[in-house]
């Protein structure tokens, strides 16, 4: 999770290019305070294998692709409602993953599937609605700096590490949290 909050570096210089915004130095000061230590935590990671270059390429990828779409958040949002928007995405959302599911894996809904599954599905629902409609907000208020805005999001991979590396028992979780 660290290395992929990397993409707000992506969104900073994305930013500058294609919405001409500006940072004072204050911001650009609190954007580098905010992201060493996820490059710190991504390069211990790849330097205890837990990343592989491969693995990484995909990452770099991912990152681009998530910066871009930062940015046509913000595009599209200075000109459509935000409830709006957030419905048509997760439509979208649902439409792709339904293909890919069918189309690339084996992977099926079913009634036993839904049984066991429906109760943490539906907390996963709420819980990533109500991150979906705070960021929506956020990078579609016109004051706002996409690049500071993704990077407030990606300082959430410090509770992320914290309680995934205690409940999965990873390496160095105190440290990489205390990062």
């Amino acid at each position: 999770k660290p290395v992929s909050d990397l993409s707000a570096v992506f969104v900073v210089l994305f930013a500058a290019f294609f919405l001409q915004d500006t940072l004072t130095r204050v911001q650009g000061f609190g954007i580098t305070l905010a992201i060493l230590p996820i490059v710190y935590i991504s390069l211990i990671e790849y330097y205890d294998r837990e990343l592989d270059v491969k693995h990484a390429a995909y990452l770099l990828i991912a990152l681009v692709f998530e910066a871009a779409a930062v940015i046509l958040d913000r595009i599209v949002l200075q000109t459509v409602n935000v409830f709006t928007y957030f419905y048509f995405i997760k439509l979208l959302l649902i439409i792709y993953f339904i293909c890919t599911m069918y189309g690339f894996y084996s992977v099926r809904i079913t009634k036993t599937y839904l049984k066991k599954q429906s109760l943490w599905i539906g907390i996963l629902a709420f819980i990533t609605t109500i991150g979906s409609y705070a960021y929506f907000f956020a990078i579609g208020d016109p004051n706002a700096h996409p690049g500071i805005v993704k990077v407030i999001i990606a300082s959430s991979s410090i509770f992320i590490t914290l309680i995934g590396g205690l409940y999965f028992k990873d390496r160095h979780v105190i440290f990489k949290g205390a990062m």
